[in-house]
């Protein structure tokens, strides 16, 4: 398990400088909610997702790594979720989307 709690205070400072590009920005939420699921706090990766869609909108890595956060805690029933969301947005699922079901799948 890692350090959350200093690796978001890194990530909140980052945000706040300003200096990140909208895709830069994208990517920083989104390292920090992968950073969250292999830290096991899967709860606090979907508070992540939450909080990221007021200032950004999520793209398909954003839903993978969330369907990833889920395979990985178990939880098949939330990674399917994910994945109909992902849809709902109208993002295309690729190899690692499905990857990630089958491993949710897998530990159900």
């Amino acid at each position: 398990r890692g350090d959350v709690p200093q690796a978001e205070e890194v990530f909140r400072r980052v945000l706040k400088s300003g200096r990140l590009h909208k895709s830069q920005t994208r990517m920083a939420w989104n390292t920090m909610i992968k950073a969250c699921a292999n830290a096991g706090e899967h709860n606090h990766a979907r508070h992540l997702f939450h909080e990221m869609s007021v200032h950004i909108k999520p793209n398909r890595q954003t839903f993978g790594k969330l369907i990833e956060t889920a395979a990985k805690g178990g939880k098949q029933r939330e990674a399917l979720m994910w994945f109909k969301e992902m849809e709902a947005h109208r993002f295309m699922p690729n190899v690692v989307t499905y990857t990630a079901l089958i491993d949710a799948a897998a530990k159900a």
